[in-house]
């Protein structure tokens, strides 16, 4: 199968441009190469139009095409790879000079924007440093204004005073997956139940320190996609009513019902892989909270190689797993055909790939509850006081509004 693209490209920028960056990306080791690997040719049919054909059909492969584009006329007959050219581009800024610590960038003149979308910030140094101790020696000395970070501990390198900082959630995303073809939670309520008897903010304060962050979403890292309304909330007594209302009886401390004919007791098990302590600390956790409303849960912690044999064989009840977010919002793994929790819904199938339907997928997803969505790491982004301006940074873009920041004299 093979999908196209086309698009308009105006100014200095040239479809050959296009044409040379992603042929250049296919043959060299980039941390862009695997954007480009769906791509089976570009053809260039004028100065302003590129069309990409694609190997397969890639949701919302735009998403992937968010890499820099270089000058084919500039590196004409260069090595690319060992070339010591300074790059140049159309973005806000320029890159002035290189050294081996150092790369200046400033304003671009030449870049199209608006008046009003012109940067405050006239220059940046990009400082390069071989540890991260010399990083935070070097932001404790002023010399750097901005560091982001995934480290929990920075404040044993830099303390807790003379700074700001925005916390926000990361790409890696830890969640339960049911398989919705196991007897009991093949129960949509039932599942509902167990979403209701997890108290998320407990686990993260209790297991993680706070050095979590609770999710609900796969799309909770930043994308303007993401949609929370009607997301079940943390009750007790909800879980309970839920679960006698679906004829469920609390007997002796725990839940039980008849189906086809045979009390079915309220047990599951939830596997994890023994190798990954800080998700074994998660299960035993929600272990303790689910149990004290009667939902008995038994943690299997099995070999990596186990693991993931449950995972193809998707032959468990519940699995304590996680994903790490990419740029692209597609959803067809969670929810898409032969996903993870043998999920089956035929209007889910067919609005997947439809960019316009993700808050009403959303909405019925928070409803059947195939999966409970609970924390991704923290990331930081730590400024000096001297920095001012809005400061979103999310996982997507962390660097979000640069263009208001400044350095305050």
């Amino acid at each position: 199968m093979t999908h196209q693209l086309s698009g308009k490209i105006g100014g200095n920028l040239i479809s050959k441009d296009i044409e040379y960056t992603i042929n250049t990306l296919k043959n060299i080791d980039s941390i862009y190469s695997d954007n480009v690997k769906y791509i089976e040719n570009v053809e260039t049919p004028d100065s302003e139009t590129a069309i990409i054909t694609l190997s397969q059909n890639i949701n919302f492969f735009e998403y992937y095409l968010d890499f820099p584009i270089v000058s084919s006329s500039y590196y004409y007959n260069e090595d690319f790879v060992n070339s010591t050219k300074i790059p140049v581009g159309t973005g806000m800024y320029k890159i002035a000079s290189i050294d081996d610590s150092n790369i200046l960038l400033v304003i671009n003149d030449r870049w199209r924007k608006l008046e009003s979308d012109m940067p405050k910030t006239q220059s940046i140094t990009i400082h390069r440093y071989n540890a991260i101790g010399e990083i935070f020696n070097a932001f404790k000395l002023g010399n750097i204004d901005i560091l982001n970070t995934q480290m929990t501990n920075y404040s044993d390198y830099i303390g807790t005073m003379g700074y700001n900082k925005k916390e926000y959630p990361g790409r890696k995303y830890n969640f339960i997956s049911f398989n919705c073809n196991d007897s009991i939670l093949s129960d949509k309520e039932v599942r509902q139940a167990i979403y209701k008897g997890i108290n998320k903010g407990n686990l993260v304060s209790t297991v993680f320190n706070n050095t979590k962050m609770v999710s609900s979403s796969p799309l909770g890292y930043g994308s303007y996609l993401n949609y929370e309304d009607n997301i079940l909330e943390y009750s007790q007594d909800d879980a309970k009513r839920i679960l006698q209302d679906d004829g469920w009886v609390f007997t002796n401390n725990r839940w039980q019902k008849t189906i086809d004919g045979y009390v079915r007791k309220l047990t599951l098990s939830l596997v994890v892989n023994e190798s990954d302590q800080e998700r074994v600390n998660a299960s035993y956790n929600i272990k303790e909270q689910l149990e004290s409303i009667g939902i008995m849960i038994n943690v299997v912690k099995v070999s990596p190689e186990r693991y993931y044999q449950y995972i193809g064989e998707k032959n468990y009840q519940m699995l304590m797993t996680g994903i790490t977010n990419s740029t692209n919002p597609d959803l067809s793994f969670l929810y898409g055909k032969d996903n993870l929790a043998n999920y089956y819904n035929e209007d889910i199938f067919a609005k997947i790939n439809n960019l316009d339907n993700y808050s009403e997928i959303q909405k019925q997803i928070n409803d059947d509850v195939p999966y409970i969505g609970l924390y991704r790491d923290k990331n930081t982004l730590i400024l000096n006081a001297n920095v001012g301006g809005n400061f979103i940074p999310t996982a997507y873009f962390t660097y979000y509004s640069f263009n208001k920041w400044y350095r305050q004299q």
